[in-house]
């Protein structure tokens, strides 16, 4: 289906947009035949109304994010003639957050493809969190080698979402994560801690002060995110050398005054994180302790100008979230609510805890009136998720917001396959490889990281076996965990490898890898400790083909990497990749020597195998017990 407009007859406010769409969509001003596309501007229209008649569709819109996702139904098709389709949304700024700070940069012109399906969901804002992974004039080591956004890639992405009616907000950190940045010795003079800014210090006043300059000078949005979350270990480093101990909210509450005040200089609103306040008015320490207890005085401390942020990604009950969104009625300013499309520590998108998280979580703004959605995708510990697999998420909560009113297509399924290229079944046919399940019993990392996800597998070493140890040596769980890769592998089997905007070849290869991991992990441990030297040399027979897996993951990884981000950090899994490839070689040596009487034991397999109190979660933690 080709869609034709007319340019005389468009509203200004929809030529550039409906224009920047005809770049990739079937979409074109001015041509001979297609289906006419009639738009009409109306500042009383708060959603928007798409109508389909004999002559064509005609889109009703009082704002760019309503034509988007206007169109973005129509390109759905499904509209009948006499057909309609009303949608209304809820939110002032309904806007995804997209992590580029942990090794993933994504390249300005896919951001540019990023902004386009935004825009046809019904997106308004997005939020590119950069720590440092822009470029700060006069500061050569921030974000030195990390492949970071020019000044003119910022006003690049701007210029693109404008026309679509999405404002680009910067999202920095003002205190603490920047671990990557205070490494160097250039940043000696304002390292607190390893991650944490050394407050009252005017040379970090001075640093921030650039951050903030730099986004105000290349960004329209006048509005900011300056972090501030997590900064556990602040006042403890060389602030406690150099000034005694101090309550923790003090240094905050005076930190955070100088920050917003340059933000203000700069004609900025800013945000924070609001996690920090409730930790520290906590005994334990903790984000969602209900007997957080955030001191009068403090509160009086905070500046008025400062809107606050409200993570959760982890609760699954209305009630969870609207006690939360209550309790930050005690702050200052307005409440925005971020949740998540579930994409750190694992290598694709999770479904079911998105789905389980953001529905009630959406369900409780609603009823408590907030204004403000954010949907962030993080990529913690290397940002190994093929990201362009979140596109079902970011779907999923659009569908969520955006209430209809009357029938039509517009549904999830149809708009889907239209803006990224293959049905969503096959978009979210990789993500039954994860085994967790909400409602369960299966306990979730007190720092928000599964224990049962299939992340950490990926990287557990075949000797050591942290994470077998930590699910259970019994194989009753591992053989269940194989059984639902196997399952999921043939199904993908069916499918085309390399489909629109996600590569199902790569959620092959994992499902593959994960297969053939575990599978062998049982046979070997089986066969060794009931002291079978038969099975156990049959079973070690099939490591050249994990170690193929391996090499096939790697290669595919490499594919969807490149074709989205910049080169900066793919070494890092690159290393992972090799480095297990090498243990599995060194598997293959010690049971040679094993079963030739050259060595005794293998001792690793003969440790305690009690598993630990909390599951690992980090790549450092997994691959080896040892330093790294």
């Amino acid at each position: 289906m080709k869609l034709t407009w007319t340019p005389e007859s468009t509203p200004s406010e929809a030529r550039e947009l409906l224009a920047e769409m005809a770049e990739e969509f079937p979409i074109e001003s001015g041509a001979e035949g297609g289906e006419a596309l009639r738009c009409e501007f109306d500042e009383a229209t708060c959603g928007g109304r798409v109508v389909r008649d004999a002559k064509g569709y005609s889109i009703r819109f009082g704002s760019l994010s309503s034509l988007g996702r206007g169109l973005g139904a129509v390109l759905a098709g499904g509209l009948k003639p006499g057909d309609s389709l009303c949608e209304e949304m809820p939110f002032a700024t309904f806007g995804v957050m997209l992590d580029v700070s942990r090794n993933a940069v994504m390249r300005p012109e896919y951001v540019r493809r990023w902004l386009r399906r935004l825009c046809l969901l019904g997106y308004n804002r997005l939020m590119l969190y950069t720590e440092d992974t822009y470029v700060l004039p006069g500061e050569p080591y921030f974000g030195c080698l990390r492949g970071g956004y020019s000044e003119a890639d910022l006003q690049q992405i701007d210029r693109w979402a404008a026309a679509l009616g999405i404002e680009v907000c910067a999202c920095i950190q003002g205190l603490g994560h920047l671990e990557q940045m205070l490494k160097w010795p250039a940043y000696d003079a304002v390292r607190d801690t390893p991650g944490v800014l050394l407050a009252d210090e005017e040379a970090t006043v001075s640093l921030i002060e650039k951050m903030i300059a730099t986004m105000a000078g290349n960004l329209r949005s006048r509005t900011i995110h300056i972090g501030f979350d997590e900064a556990h270990d602040l006042g403890r480093g060389r602030h406690l050398d150099r000034h005694g101990y101090q309550p923790p909210f003090e240094i905050f509450a005076r930190h955070l005054q100088k920050v917003v005040g340059i933000c203000k200089d700069h004609g900025l609103m800013p945000l924070i994180w609001s996690d920090m306040l409730f930790r520290l008015g906590s005994k334990t320490g903790d984000y969602y302790d209900r007997e957080s207890v955030i001191p009068t005085g403090a509160l009086k401390a905070i500046p008025a100008e400062v809107q606050m942020v409200y993570w959760d990604y982890y609760g699954m009950t209305e009630d969870h979230y609207r006690y939360w969104i209550g309790r930050h009625e005690e702050l200052p300013g307005p409440v925005t609510v971020a949740a998540s499309a579930w994409t750190w520590m694992a290598p694709w998108y999770n479904r079911v805890f998105t789905e389980a998280t953001v529905r009630p979580c959406m369900d409780a703004c609603r009823a408590a009136g907030v204004r403000d959605f954010l949907l962030t995708l993080w990529g913690d510990d290397g940002a190994y998720c093929e990201m362009d697999s979140a596109w079902a998420g970011i779907a999923f909560a659009a569908d969520l917001a955006w209430r209809r009113s009357s029938g039509g297509s517009g549904d999830l399924e149809a708009r889907f396959e239209a803006l990224c290229g293959l049905p969503y079944a096959h978009a979210v046919l990789p993500c039954e490889m994860e085994p967790s399940r909400p409602g369960t019993g299966i306990p979730l990392e007190q720092n928000g990281y599964l224990i049962d996800g299939i992340g950490p597998v990926l990287w557990d070493d075949p000797l050591y076996g942290i994470v077998r140890r930590n699910r259970g040596w019994d194989g009753r769980y591992w053989a269940a965990f194989a059984e639902r890769q196997e399952r999921v592998l043939e199904d993908l089997l069916r499918l085309a490898p390399d489909t629109g905007m996600m590569d199902l070849a790569h959620a092959r290869n994992i499902a593959r890898l994960l297969l053939i991991k575990v599978t062998l992990a049982n046979a070997m441990e089986q066969s060794y400790h009931s002291g079978n030297l038969t099975t156990l040399a049959s079973a070690a027979t099939r490591i050249p083909e994990v170690i193929e897996a391996i090499e096939n993951f790697q290669a595919s990884f490499r594919h969807q990497w490149l074709r989205r981000n910049r080169p900066h950090g793919l070494e890092t899994v690159q290393i992972r990749c090799a480095g297990l490839a090498e243990r599995y070689r060194e598997l293959a040596r010690r049971l040679g020597e094993y079963a030739a009487g050259g060595a005794a034991t293998i001792p690793e397999w003969d440790e305690p195998t009690a598993p630990p109190a909390r599951g690992p979660a980090l790549w450092k933690q997994i691959a080896s017990p040892g330093i790294l």
